[in-house]
């Protein structure tokens, strides 16, 4: 956890078994001396809901979490559309804000548009985000949520993807 160099951590994280620990790893990536590529092999394979979990991690230094950002936007452009969704609606939408500029796949949306939808935080983080699919705009128009949420229903309205005729 209080190792001064960058090698010192690479060599100990080295040895499979080590670096398998949880805490090792915990305690790795507390330390600042943390280099990208060793936070690439500790977490480059992990799914995304853990990857975004350390993204939001107050317990690890800023240039960690931001490798960790980096990590996690390649990893979403790359990842099954199940796992996107997943990590969209466990998260209720606030990973949306590091994935800004992300479009997702039309399996993504069609999978997001077959879900009923219950939590207001994750409509309004979805009316926020830029790269949202007019699909799925179309759908949430349609929720009971949002149809008795006025405030929700011009959210989504004013988005630049929403489709011509909801404006009306």
């Amino acid at each position: 956890m209080h190792h001064r160099t960058p090698a010192g951590l690479e060599a100990l994280a080295a040895r499979a078994a080590i670096a398998a620990d949880a805490g090792v790893r915990r305690a790795l990536l507390r330390n600042p001396q943390l280099s990208t590529a060793l936070l690439r092999r500790l977490h480059g394979g992990r799914r995304l809901l853990e990857q975004h979990k350390l993204v939001v991690s107050r317990d690890v230094p800023e240039q960690t979490r931001r490798a960790a950002r980096e990590l996690l936007r390649a990893r979403f452009s790359t990842a099954e559309a199940e796992e996107r969704v997943e990590l969209i609606v466990k998260t209720e939408g606030r990973c949306l804000t590091s994935l800004a500029g992300l479009p997702v796949d039309a399996k993504t949306a069609a999978l997001l548009c077959g879900r009923t939808y219950s939590s207001t935080l994750l409509v309004q983080n979805v009316s926020r985000w830029g790269a949202c699919p007019t699909a799925l705009i179309s759908h949430l128009l349609k929720q009971e949520l949002v149809r008795r949420s006025p405030a929700l229903k011009l959210a989504l309205q004013r988005h630049p993807n929403a489709p011509a005729d909801s404006r009306r």
